[in-house]
């Protein structure tokens, strides 16, 4: 019985006692779940006869508005943030609670979305620092180009999906801006 009962709990999928002080608290929750490839934002409503989700984005989303990178990377995190953003403004909604899960000790990327939501103008409380560089992906850009010069059959690997898509990785920041401008402007 008592494995069935909190079977996610021992799976570490649930901490129940988070979960029920954000229910309590009767707000919205912005639920932000990583994946091996990308980012899945929510917007789900508490129901007794189960959680309602309202506004659904993924990271893949980001290719209509032309991203051409990792979709699992930082800077995709925090576009998806704003697509999501921008999106439930549409609809309706300007605030809720971040719901970051389990993983919420482990990923900077997942404060990097909840940065990214609240930056499309949705008030959800944030208690993250990152670095404004590191969002854009001057990282990636810089490890890019210690590749291409020093190792460049590991840069073609290593990149070879940005390199296929047309993104020279090195150029990153600067793509960012441009797909950020694109999303601001719904």
């Amino acid at each position: 019985m008592f494995q069935m009962k909190f079977r996610r709990r021992a799976e570490q999928k649930t901490n129940y006692r988070k979960r029920l002080l954000m229910l309590l608290g009767r707000k919205n929750r912005i639920v932000v779940r990583r994946s091996s490839n990308g980012f899945s934002i929510q917007l789900v409503k508490y129901a007794e006869k189960g959680d309602q989700t309202f506004v659904e984005i993924t990271s893949k989303h980001l290719r209509e508005h032309g991203w051409k990178g990792h979709t699992g990377s930082m800077p995709a995190a925090y576009l998806t943030g704003m697509l999501f953003g921008k999106t439930a403004a549409k609809e309706g909604f300007d605030s809720g609670i971040a719901d970051l899960g389990l993983q919420s000790k482990k990923s900077q990327s997942l404060f990097a979305a909840a940065l990214g939501v609240r930056d499309a103008g949705i008030d959800i409380p944030v208690d993250a620092e990152i670095p404004g560089e590191r969002l854009k992906g001057k990282h990636i850009a810089d490890y890019a180009q210690h590749l291409k010069s020093t190792d460049q059959e590991k840069y073609r690997k290593q990149f070879s999906a940005c390199l296929k898509s047309g993104l020279q990785p090195e150029n990153i920041t600067q793509h960012f801006e441009e797909v950020k401008k694109r999303i601001g402007e719904l």
